[in-house]
């Protein structure tokens, strides 16, 4: 009120700075003064924190660090102890027999892949015989789904409408026989085909397989009722690019 009053008797600006006097410059430095030094003072009072209030004698209690139940055992001793028993016993540990299905995809033949392809889509021309390979493995799947008759382990080779068409041959199979279905191809490559219907992808690339099929049926007791050997040339698509299942046939799909 001291440093205002001459403000409010004064008659205009230039009065009231020769009224006040060096008594405004002070005060302002003062309070800069005591403002810079409140959050020094504050961290300054954080060091040297001790995590306990002293004792009403004046001394302050030192803080042991317990680990584990035994103080006298050091960290690396609690460390090992601790870890022993939290291992199962040794009776939950013993080996146990188990089964499955191993899937052996013979050498296939260099895959050729068009000019056309390659414009399409160049990461093709890297993935080519990952693409072979993954239609071929679902073929195997395919047939060994047949000759057991085993729906659900022909859903591990393909999808979609490819799988509705090898689920169909299954259930045409019949109770009473077994077709067992083996290939060999001698050329591989990859074609490039305009979609049936509309579909996001304005080309499809399908995997051409060329060679022979041989089916041999069998009857219940194992006997071979028949045996045919004919020529193999179909086209296969996957529901990724490189790698997956079979999704669809491009057989009968027009060449882009």
């Amino acid at each position: 009120m001291r440093l205002l009053a001459p403000l409010e008797e004064a008659g205009g600006r230039l009065r009231a700075l020769r009224a006040i006097g060096w008594s405004a410059p002070a005060v302002l430095g003062v309070s800069a003064l005591l403002l810079a030094a409140l959050p020094l003072s504050a961290e300054m009072s954080l060091h040297s924190v001790i995590p306990a209030p002293e004792l009403p004698d004046g001394t302050r209690p030192t803080l042991a660090l317990t680990i584990g139940s035994t103080n006298s055992r050091d960290i690396g001793s609690w460390t090992l102890a601790s870890a022993r028993v939290a291992l199962p016993p040794p009776s939950n540990t013993a080996p146990g027999s188990a089964s499955a299905r191993v899937w052996v995809v013979p050498a296939l033949p260099q895959v050729t892949v068009p000019e056309n392809v390659a414009a399409f889509d160049p990461s093709t021309v890297a993935g080519a015989n990952a693409m072979a390979r993954a239609v071929v493995l679902d073929l195997m799947i395919e047939s060994e789904a047949r000759r057991t008759h085993d729906l659900k382990l022909a859903a591990d080779g393909a999808v979609g409408d490819g799988l509705v068409e090898f689920t169909d041959v299954i259930k045409a199979d019949g109770t009473g026989k077994f077709v067992q279905k083996t290939y060999s191809f001698d050329r591989v490559q990859l074609n490039l085909y305009l979609p049936k219907f509309s579909t996001q992808a304005s080309r499809l690339v399908g995997v051409t397989l060329h060679g022979t099929t041989t089916l041999i049926t069998r009857d219940a007791s194992g006997k071979v009722l028949s045996q045919q050997t004919l020529a193999y040339a179909k086209s296969w698509g996957l529901d990724q690019v490189t790698s997956g299942l079979i999704i669809n046939d491009y057989t009968d799909l027009n060449p882009a």
